[in-house]
C-alpha cells in the first residue's frame, strides 16, 4: 500500500495516510463531526426524526432535483421516517401536494408497480 498524500479538513495539515483517510488525527475527526453536529443542531428543531428525514432529504437531492422519481424502497433502507410531522403544502400552480422538512420538500409519485418520490428544495414549490 502506497501512502496517500492528504490536507486534513479542520486544522489544514498535510499528512500522509491510505486512500480514504480524511483527518490527520482523532482529535481533528472529533473536532470536525462536533462542529457539524452543532451546526445541524441550529439549522433544525431538537427532532431526531426531523433530522433524519432532512439529512436523506438532502443527500439525496442532487439525484432527484425534483426530475427523477427515486424508489421508497431507498428512502426505508436509509431509515426514512414517513410518519414523521412534516407540513403538508399543495403547490401554487398544478396543485401538487408535498411534504416540507425545514428547505426541502418532497412529492409521493404513485405508479402500478413502484412508488417513487420526487425532491425539491422548498423555493423550488413556487413553480410547481
Amino acid at each position: 500500500m502506497i501512502p496517500t498524500k492528504h490536507i486534513c479538513p479542520t486544522c489544514s495539515k498535510e499528512f500522509f495516510g491510505r486512500l480514504n483517510k480524511k483527518f490527520c488525527c482523532e482529535d481533528c475527526k472529533s473536532d470536525f463531526n462536533n462542529r457539524k453536529a452543532a451546526d445541524l443542531k441550529k439549522e433544525l428543531p431538537d427532532n431526531k426524526l426531523l433530522q433524519k428525514n432532512y439529512l436523506i432529504l438532502k443527500e439525496l437531492y442532487p439525484e432527484s432535483m425534483g426530475e427523477v422519481g427515486i424508489e421508497t424502497t431507498m428512502f426505508y433502507k436509509k431509515g426514512f421516517d414517513f410518519q414523521a410531522p412534516s407540513r403538508k403544502v399543495k403547490t401554487h400552480k398544478y396543485g401538487f401536494e408535498c411534504y416540507l422538512n425545514n428547505g426541502y420538500a418532497y412529492r409521493v409519485l404513485n405508479d402500478r408497480t413502484v412508488q417513487q418520490l420526487l425532491i425539491y428544495k422548498s423555493e423550488e414549490l413556487d413553480n410547481l
